[in-house]
């Protein structure tokens, strides 16, 4: 829309720009530098569309958000801001209000209960040769080349990135992807720390300290870069899992860690399918408890029907309470575990033979008792 673009681009000059450079002074590292929008879009947020945006940073240099719609359109919403008080604040804006932060800043958006929420987000970046555009173009073009599965390209654009400003802190973290993809673990964990450094509160760096301490067989690193990941984004439900999987390798005392571990990446992500699948495991393994190991395995098959690991855990879990109910004498829980043994393969002769071996069993044996009761 001409009109409208116009209208934003003017709006930028006399109002957002002088309003940045006063309120972040000495951004203009030289004199050739000048503020520009890299990317800006008009955002609509329902209770459909406007689901919780995890903790996270921009890439820019500085980003806003401006407020387009009143206040009693909508209910809910808003951006949450790590660093306002002890635990984080969402700020109340009114129409027309616009929130300025560095990129580097924390923050999330909260969804919208109900209404309709229109807002305008920006994000600012310099151009001139002394400023942040030429690197944010030969970042995206690095990034581009990762999709590509061009590795070697993606290092030679991040090299040149890095000689124009080797204080861009998300530099280091496509390239310690970069050299991971090129089986360089060693070179990747010194580029993920180093995107550590630069920003000692991204979360997402120290989780990728973990993660390559972890193909490095580091646990006890892995460990602690993941407990640190962990506090500063107490959201994180891979953190949690992560942290569970080294629990159950390093057999902490007491082995509940490891459950701790799962259920709260759990809480914060209900629909993780490996976490329900490992908490299955642990149920089976450490506590016997066949029951609650199938209703984690079921509930794994719930949100991913395909899943391999879940559905052969399920398999022998299904065996085993079967088998449990047997012994028992709890022939129709035995049948029904079965039953939906069979239902994920029907293949399994030997199963299948014990099934229709026991039902016909129990189904003579309730008739004898049904007779025995009519004759009474």
């Amino acid at each position: 829309i001409p009109t409208l673009h116009d209208f934003f681009n003017n709006l930028l000059k006399e109002r957002f720009y002088p309003a940045l450079s006063s309120l972040f002074p000495g951004i203009l590292q030289n004199s050739d530098d000048e503020l520009c929008v890299q990317s800006s879009y008009i955002f609509k947020y329902t209770p459909t569309s406007g689901s919780k945006t995890d903790i996270h940073t921009d890439s820019s240099l500085l980003s806003f958000t401006l407020l387009l719609s009143p206040p009693e359109d909508f209910k809910g919403g808003g951006t949450y801001f790590e660093c306002l008080g002890k635990s984080g604040q969402v700020l109340d804006m009114k129409r027309g209000d616009v929130t300025f932060r560095p990129a580097g800043l924390r923050h999330a958006g909260y969804p919208v209960t109900e209404g309709v929420r229109y807002v305008i987000g920006g994000f600012v970046t310099m151009s001139g040769k002394g400023g942040c555009e030429h690197v944010r173009q030969l970042l995206n073009r690095a990034n581009s080349a990762l999709l590509q599965k061009d590795p070697q390209q993606c290092q030679a654009l991040l090299k040149l990135a890095l000689k124009l400003n080797p204080r861009y802190w998300d530099l280091y973290m496509t390239q310690g992807q970069c050299l991971r993809e090129l089986g360089d673990l060693e070179g990747a964990l010194r580029s993920y720390q180093q995107a550590f450094m630069g920003n000692g509160r991204n979360s997402d760096a120290a989780f990728m300290v973990g993660s390559v301490n972890v193909e490095l067989k580091k646990d006890d690193e892995a460990w602690d870069w993941f407990e640190i990941a962990r506090d500063l984004n107490p959201h994180d439900g891979e953190a949690y899992y992560r942290m569970a999987l080294l629990a159950s390798r390093k057999s902490l005392q007491p082995s509940t860690i490891e459950k701790t571990l799962l259920q709260k990446c759990l809480e914060l992500d209900p629909k993780h399918v490996d976490a329900h699948t490992n908490l299955g495991v642990y149920y089976g393994e450490v506590e016997q408890n066949t029951k609650q190991e199938v209703a984690c395995y079921e509930r794994a098959l719930d949100i991913e029907p395909t899943n391999a690991d879940a559905e052969q855990n399920a398999k022998a879990a299904y065996y085993q309470l079967g088998v449990a109910m047997y012994k028992t004498q709890h022939f129709e829980e035995c049948l029904e575990a079965w039953k939906r043994l069979l239902e994920l393969d029907p293949h399994e002769e030997k199963v299948k033979q014990m099934y229709h071996a026991l039902n016909d069993k129990w189904k003579e044996r309730k008739r004898q008792m049904e007779g025995g009761s009519g004759n009474s």
